[in-house]
């Protein structure tokens, strides 16, 4: 895994756990990186915490369909 791809992954770790947590941008792009890395599993909460965050979003139907296309074996 690339150097720049393994620290974007330890970043986004580290302000989900922060005490002010993310913006909710963070989450939909944390959740196309997941995606990239071939981890579907890890692409579906990212995801969903986005949607949470922000439901009226002009993109929420987009993520939405991405979250009815991503397969995992896990769920």
């Amino acid at each position: 895994m690339d150097v720049a791809v393994k620290k974007a992954n330890s970043c986004y770790e580290q302000g989900d756990s922060s005490k002010n947590g993310m913006p909710s941008s963070a989450y939909k792009s944390w959740g196309r990186l997941s995606e990239k890395l071939g981890r579907p599993c890890a692409a579906i909460p990212k995801y969903q915490k986005y949607i949470q965050m922000e439901p009226n979003a002009r993109d929420v139907s987009f993520v939405s369909r991405r979250l009815k296309k991503l397969d995992c074996a896990e769920l």
